[in-house]
């Protein structure tokens, strides 16, 4: 057993979080974030879907418990983005996202139904969710994604 593996660093999970979106992230920052992700997840065989929306970011994230840290620190420390919440981490068997580096799901992809179904509003509110809703949330996103129809 590899010391990676006795600490459990090498132990797969999915993080669920949501931060909130300055009114200083533009178009390019998000498409630099994207871009960052998709490669930095590819190497570290992370999977996982980013939504946004103008005011919130939500993020699934699965991976290693060491790769999801490293993920983390980062999204704490960026200024692109605010008041980094974890809704919910938790040890995965399988990974649901597996066919993603990086999904994106954009506000206009999130169905009104989906946001009143998880969020209890209209729009998205992930500030709304328990960890329960969030999971589903993601699921209901991994089918959409697979489907190609609007969340």
């Amino acid at each position: 057993m590899t010391e990676s593996e006795f600490d459990g660093e090498a132990e797969p999970m999915r993080l669920l979080y949501y931060s909130v979106v300055p009114t200083s992230c533009s178009r390019d920052d998000l498409k630099s974030i994207l871009a960052s992700s998709r490669k930095y997840n590819a190497i570290n065989s992370v999977t996982g879907v980013l939504c946004l929306d103008n005011r919130f970011f939500f993020q699934v994230l699965e991976g290693s418990r060491r790769s999801i840290n490293h993920i983390l620190g980062r999204v704490m420390h960026d200024p692109r983005t605010t008041d980094v919440n974890i809704v919910l981490a938790e040890p995965l068997a399988e990974p649901a996202f597996r066919a993603w580096a990086m999904a994106f799901v954009g506000a206009d992809s999130l169905s009104r139904r989906v946001c009143e179904r998880y969020c209890g509003d209209s729009v998205f509110r992930p500030d709304r969710m328990s960890s329960r809703s969030a999971r589903a949330f993601a699921l209901d996103i991994l089918a959409s994604l697979v489907s190609g129809k609007k969340a």
